[in-house]
């Protein structure tokens, strides 16, 4: 939309060949206006996570990129760029079986949407569920994501920061910057829908 009258600039529609259940779930500019669109599409059996950057003037493509794994559904919920405009996003991805659901974590190079690397946390417990819900960029680079953890009983926020450069390769060799898991005692329900970081 034009900022001064709210007129239409540009429009688009994406829409997979199977018809499915497309979902634009994430928005961010980078620092001339292009827009970066990620959410998800729908197939027969399975979802995938769609990444889009638009040029700001016509909505006309830049790049787009995309993966999935047969039988199962990802999705991208939460977007933020680094300084040098490279491409971070969160989401979650099912466990085979459909036994749960796991943070999704991954970093694309701003000009071409090459995928740097990609990061997932499953659940230390089996039958949870997780789910990153935000995403923000710190000075260094590093990406901090934030989500909630479902059990059968409730639910708690979990937020982690990322190695910005190589991602967390797992929880115990100390590549996670931090990770802090909302303490939950009885049940009841904790999630986290945003987060922001000082110094981008």
């Amino acid at each position: 939309y034009a900022a001064t009258t709210g007129l239409v600039m540009w429009e688009r529609t994406i829409n997979n060949s199977a018809n499915g259940e497309d979902l634009g779930l994430a928005l961010a500019t980078d620092s001339v206006g292009n827009v970066i669109l990620a959410g998800s599409m729908a197939y027969s059996t399975y979802s995938t996570v769609y990444v889009e950057r638009m040029r700001s003037s016509d909505g006309s493509t830049i790049w787009t990129d995309g993966y999935y794994v047969p039988g199962q559904g990802n999705r991208i919920q939460a977007v933020a760029l680094d300084a040098a405009g490279n491409v971070f996003t969160a989401g979650a991805g099912l466990l085979p079986n459909a036994t749960g659901t796991f943070y999704e974590v991954a970093k694309r190079d701003g000009s071409t949407g090459t995928l740097v690397w990609t990061q997932k946390i499953e659940p230390r417990v089996t039958g949870q569920s997780e789910e990153a819900i935000a995403i923000a960029i710190d000075g260094a680079g590093n990406p901090i994501v934030t989500g909630v953890v479902f059990n059968t009983v409730d639910s708690s926020a979990k937020t982690i920061k990322f190695d910005g450069t190589n991602g967390a390769i797992e929880r115990d060799t100390g590549k996670e910057k931090w990770k802090y898991p909302a303490a939950s005692s009885g049940p009841k329900s904790n999630s986290q829908t945003c987060v922001a970081a000082n110094g981008y």
